[in-house]
Parts: structure tokens; sequence; C-alpha cells
């Protein structure tokens, strides 16, 4: 063990044999020092040295021999007396010669462990068992030979405890991505095939298929499959709201193609991550931080069916620039944001805030064929890398400088300045936007509410004033609200709504709101709600 780490440098092993609590008087007789020391030199396997820049590294026999194993075996004696002890290799030098023979894997997103898959996309190392699966698909099995020995002892570490080295130290990265980025994202590691351009033909092709209201909605579905491939930031992607012209369309959007181009972007990009309006944060931030999710970058809210939608925790999702959350059977998680948020919706009406994070493109009823979307995804996947390069192609090119820009001005300069006409479609998102807000109607629907639950319980909601405790006032809210809000979130959501008659209240140490009529006294005190 000692000629290994003294690199088999015999005055060194001499030096620190003298120092060590092995040392007895016969040491000194040179021709029993000569013959031990030189007998470990020749059945040291391997040895461990200071290169130049004082780089350390280590050789053993494991790398000639394609044999993984934890243990080096050093011959000792002679004849009969011939014993071969199996000392523990240090846990760096393991790592050392796995990352030799693995050609630099495993490599890690937090303590996640991945690996090139059959198909070139990364396969997650959930366990133990997968991590040296993976090892004995690499090394081979010549001869029917396992290629991983591994040995037991208080000197030899375990197979769980290269695991959690590996988790610990592999190299690391925010991201694994199965598609290309341009701009590529820092500390993300890329794992695809190398996309091959087709001079904007296989592109052009599949924008031909759809059916856009205006030529803007057709330059608006371009920047979507443009944002799918963009390396911006994280957060600073706008939403996607996908929608129809009502007018005239007796089957009120149903059928026009809506969700069809969510799902055409998402299976061009290896597929999307299907959420619902209904769905609770936590959950769907769980699976968002799956191991299947991570390579995903469409989330698809699909025919939202609210009259007014207001998810407030979507709106702070969207602009995020890190997913973080529990991630299943891993304890905390987190992702960078580089998702592209679609929202398919009929008569769309939205809050504020969730209308200036999309960009409302619409699409009017095509004249589809039974077969239309089998042959699309036909079509994707035999042109799939060069509608990718087209993509590439188009970000890479120079953009029209823009004369001014909105919240989302670095997805504005690196997508929309790249389309045929961005000025024009920078004015037709903002004024979709102001068309889908409807704030003011919100009001309008929780005061109604209000009135209708004051005569409800007695009360002349004109003329009287009211004190209203949160937890009722928390009701009536969610009555009408797409979102279910808790008590002190209903109350933070109610004083943005200026309802002229309602004012925040606390009385006698309880949380409440009051009511006071147009018609009722200003010094009026307040009366108790009715049961």
């Amino acid at each position: 063990m000692l000629a290994f780490w003294c690199d088999r440098d015999a005055e060194r092993i001499d030096r620190l044999f003298r120092q060590s609590g092995l040392y007895r008087e016969k040491w000194e007789r040179e021709d029993y020092k000569q013959r031990t020391i030189q007998a470990a030199i020749e059945a040291t396997i391997g040895s461990y040295h200071v290169g130049h820049n004082g780089f350390r590294s280590a050789t053993t026999a494991m790398s000639q021999a394609r044999v993984f194993r934890n243990f080096d075996e050093v011959e000792r004696g002679e004849g009969e007396e011939r014993i071969v002890d199996r000392l523990g290799i240090p846990m760096q030098t393991i790592t050392r010669t796995l990352l030799s023979l693995t050609n630099g894997w495993p490599k890690r997103v937090d303590d996640m462990l991945f690996v090139p898959g059959e198909d070139g996309s990364p396969l997650w190392l959930s366990s133990v068992d997968a991590l040296f699966a993976f090892i004995a698909r690499q090394l081979g099995n010549e001869n029917g030979v396992n290629p991983i020995h591994w040995g037991k002892g208080v000197d030899k570490c375990t197979q769980g405890q290269l695991f959690a080295f590996l988790q610990q130290t592999a190299e690391s990265y925010r991201a694994v991505e199965c598609f290309p980025h341009y701009p590529q994202l820092p500390e993300h590691c890329y794992m695809h095939v190398e996309p091959q351009p087709s001079s904007g033909q296989a592109l052009n092709t599949l924008l031909s298929r759809f059916e856009p209201s205006t030529l803007i909605d057709r330059d608006l579905i371009l920047s979507f499959f443009l944002t799918l491939v963009w390396g911006g930031a994280p957060g600073q992607r706008p939403a996607f709201l996908v929608t129809t012209e009502d007018d005239g369309d007796k089957k009120k959007g149903r059928g026009s193609g809506k969700t069809t181009l969510a799902k055409i972007g998402a299976r061009l990009m290896g597929g999307l991550i299907q959420a619902s309006a209904k769905q609770e944060m936590h959950r769907l931030v769980t699976r968002l931080l799956s191991p299947t999710a991570r390579g995903k970058r469409v989330v698809l809210l699909d025919n939202i069916k609210s009259l007014k939608f207001s998810w407030g925790e979507l709106e702070a999702l969207i602009t995020s620039d890190v997913i973080s959350g529990h991630a299943m059977y891993e304890g905390e998680g987190q992702r960078p944001n580089t998702l592209t948020w679609c929202l398919t919706i009929n008569g769309a009406s939205l809050s504020r805030d969730m209308a200036q994070r999309c960009v409302v493109t619409k699409v009017k009823r095509p004249d589809y064929s039974a077969t239309w979307e089998d042959e699309t995804n036909s079509f994707i996947e035999e042109n799939r890398w060069a509608i990718v390069g087209d993509c590439l192609e188009i970000l890479r090119a120079p953009g029209t400088k823009l004369a001014k820009y909105s919240r989302w001005g670095a997805w504005e300069a690196g997508v929309l300045a790249r389309v045929g006409d961005p000025a024009e479609c920078q004015r037709v998102i903002r004024e979709r936007q102001e068309e889908v807000d409807d704030d003011a109607s919100e009001a309008a629907i929780v005061r109604e509410a209000f009135t209708s639950e004051l005569s409800q319980r007695g009360h002349n909601w004109v003329t009287e004033a009211v004190w209203i405790p949160a937890t009722v006032a928390a009701e009536v809210l969610n009555s009408v609200s797409a979102e279910k809000h808790a008590v002190n979130r209903a109350g933070v959501y109610l004083g943005t709504l200026s309802i002229p008659e309602l004012r925040k209240s606390d009385r006698e140490g309880m949380r409440g709101w009051a009511w006071r009529g147009e018609k009722s006294e200003v010094s009026a005190p307040l009366k108790c709600l009715k049961e």
C-alpha cells in the first residue's frame, strides 16, 4: 500500500516506513530492507503520483483490464506462504478511473446523476443499481465475465458510498437539454444531434399547415416556434394564449386548431407537459421537477373553461427565473424556468397581470382533412432537425431594431425582432392584451356577488352599512372566482378590485370588511352581518 502512495519510490518508502508503527530494528539490515521494498514495488498495481502543475493522478490495473473494482490485489510471501491481500482503493481514485473508463460520465443536475441513453437523450440514474448497470454496459461482458469486482471490508468503499460521492462531486449542470438553444444557456448540458437547416423550407412548410387569422398571426405563430429554441435568460418568455375569432363561428372556436398548434410545437421539441387550471400548483411544480418533465419545454393549459381566468401562482411562475419546490423522491428541487406556457381558450377574459404575460395569437378554422394531424406529425418526425435548424438560422440572423420595448424586452429583441413585421406585432400584442384584460369586469362580478349575499341575509345593500367577517368575504369571492383564495389571500385580492362600497375594516381583533351602501349615512355605525 505504501509503495502505491509513494509512486513506487524506494527512498520515500524507506523514509515513511521508519515513521510508522510497523518499524522494527531488523529494518536496519540493508539486505532485508532492500528485499522488502523491492518486493513491495513489484507487487504494487498502479501508482499515485504528482505531475506537472501539482495535479495528482493515479493509474491502476482497472483502466488496462476493463475491470472496475474497489481494491487492488497485492501478493506477499512465496510458495505455500504466498498471500494475496485485497487493499481498498481511495474513493477519489475509483472515481477518476470510472470517469476515464466512461469518457467523463456520469454527470449531474443537483444530486441527480445522468448519462447518455441508447438514443442519445439523458438516462437518469436514480439508484445504485442503475449506476452499476450503466458501468457494466460501458465495460462490456467479454467471455461472460462480470466486469465489476467489488470487495467488502473497512478499507473499501461500498457501492452506495460511491453513488453518494458522485452525487456530490460529478460535473454539475443546471439542466439537461435534448434540443439546442441559441444562444446556448450557461451550465446547461446539450445532448442532441446536430440540426441540419433547410434554408427555411422545412419551417415554412410547417407554418403553412396552420390557418392564422391574419398575416400578423402568422408572425406570432413563427415567434412561438422560435421561442422554443431561443436561449434567452430564464423567466423571460411570455405565455402564448391561442384563441379564435368567435364572430360567425357557430362552433365557437371548437376544432379550430388552438390545441393542435401547442401540441405540434411540443412534439417538435420532444413532448409537452399537460396541466389543468384546477390543479394545485405545488403538485404541478412536482411534476415539472420530475426527470421526465425536465427535458420538455412546453406546458399546455388546454381549453380553459372559466369565464375569468386568474391564477396568481401561474402569473408568478411565468416570470420566475427558477422553478423550485418538492421533487418526487428527491426532496427540494429546482430547474431554470425556460418553459413556454401555452393556454387555449375561447372568449378570453383575463386578469390584468395575466393578460400582460400573454401573447394572444388567433387562428381560424382550417379546412382540415381527416389525416391532417397524422400527416403533420409525420412531417415533423421526418424533418425535425431541419425545422429546428431553420429556427436556429433565423435566431442567428440580425434582427430589426425596435423603437421601444415592453416588459418582455429581451424576448422582443431576441425573437420578435426576427419575424416579418415586429413593430406591428408589438402593436397587435398590446391591443389584444387590453382586449382580454377584464379586471373591471371582475370587480363588477364580485360586487354583484356581495350585493346578492347581503340581500339573501336580509340587508339593504344600497342604504345599510354592514360589517362582513373576512371568512365570509372570502367565501363570497370564491363563489365567483376561478381561483380559490385562502382568507388572507382573498383579503389581498379584494383590495385590488377597488369596489366603491367595500373597505377593509378590522373589528375587536377580528379581520373583516365594511360595506357602506351608496345611500347609507357616512357616520352610521356598522351593523353585524345577519346569519
